[in-house]
């Protein structure tokens, strides 16, 4: 049986670690509501409150290997753009993927985890450069490209299922 624990409490957030790494866990869910009542926040409409929590929980389903967290629900169900920002953020801070709430939600928050056609052609590039170079360290777009580089835009490609 697979299980998803979903981290809403100071006492889920104190144990991470032991969570993540508890067999059967896959991976691990953010329930940004319920983690701010129980720690008394009220937060800003972006949740900055919580941004050390979202990286403890990216950072713990890393160090136990398992698949990228998913990111809590936003609250309101029409403001897409709103829905779409939140969803960035946690694709910007490593979640895979994000809960919804509504059906509404579903195609923005589906569209926001896939890469952009810029994102997209700039991985292409990165791989091309990189086989060019026969796997050496190089410059694109007066960035280094190394190993790390090349990684993020195999894995980039392969969302969009292009690699």
């Amino acid at each position: 049986t697979a299980i998803i624990p979903m981290i809403e409490t100071a006492l889920g957030l104190d144990n991470l670690r032991e969570i993540a790494n508890s067999n059967q866990v896959i991976r691990l869910a953010l329930g940004n509501l319920d983690l701010q009542a129980d720690l008394g926040m009220v937060c800003d409409p972006d949740e900055t409150e919580l941004q050390t929590a979202r990286y403890q929980i990216v950072l713990a389903s890393r160090l136990a290997k398992i698949a990228p967290p998913i990111d809590g629900v936003t609250p309101s169900t029409d403001d897409a753009a709103r829905i779409n920002n939140d969803a960035q953020r946690a694709k910007r801070m490593g979640f895979g993927a994000k809960l919804c709430i509504h059906p509404k939600q579903v195609a923005i928050v589906k569209t926001a985890f896939m890469p952009s056609d810029e994102e997209l052609a700039w991985a292409q590039r990165v791989i091309d450069a990189d086989k060019a170079s026969k796997g050496g360290a190089i410059k694109l777009d007066g960035r280094m490209i190394d190993r790390p580089v090349v990684l993020l835009a195999q894995r980039t490609l392969a969302l969009a299922g292009k690699h």
